[in-house]
């Protein structure tokens, strides 16, 4: 995002994602365990990368449709000016995962993935993207992108927040 809104203030942004707990520490032990490489290890005779073989335990995405709960939220976090005075905002949108599954049949997780990148080819075959060529996101009209998303189940919300100085 800065590359291409440095020039309108645009300080620092950072991307969000809501995690669990128990999530989190479990990434933090399979690292502090090893566990988080790709490369190929000898262990009792056999030869395997950790990370794959950890990745063998967990349960496929497939298999945890209609079983989560709880709310997901993906967020952009934004420093910059607005009219010379410095400003944070952060941009959201949460997904109950169960209202996901109960209408769509994904978790909140893909039908977050998947209504943007929807918004944004509706928006290119109805031409509403002159740009020609593969875009960053930032790149494409936001105005009738956000529309969209809103049009399409995913109502995204601004809080501003204390400015840094």
């Amino acid at each position: 995002m800065p590359l291409y809104l440095g020039d309108k203030g645009l300080r620092q942004a950072d991307f969000f994602i809501a995690l669990d707990d128990f999530f989190v520490t479990m990434l933090k032990v399979a690292r502090a365990l090893g566990l988080d490489s790709k490369d190929v290890i000898d262990f009792k005779g056999g030869r395997f990368s950790p990370r794959e073989f950890l990745v063998s335990r967990l349960p496929r995405p497939v298999d945890l449709y209609g079983k989560l709960s709880g709310q997901v939220c993906v967020g952009t976090l934004a420093e910059g000016t607005i009219g010379g005075k410095p400003a944070r905002r952060f941009m959201y949108q949460i997904t109950d995962h169960q209202q996901a599954f109960k209408d769509f049949g994904v978790q909140g997780t893909g039908f977050q993935t998947g209504v943007p990148a929807a918004c944004a080819a509706i928006m290119l075959v109805k031409g509403m993207i002159a740009e020609k060529g593969v875009l960053a996101p930032e790149r494409i009209p936001y105005e009738p992108f956000l529309e969209l998303m809103r049009t399409y189940g995913t109502p995204w919300d601004v809080m501003d927040l204390p400015a840094e100085d």
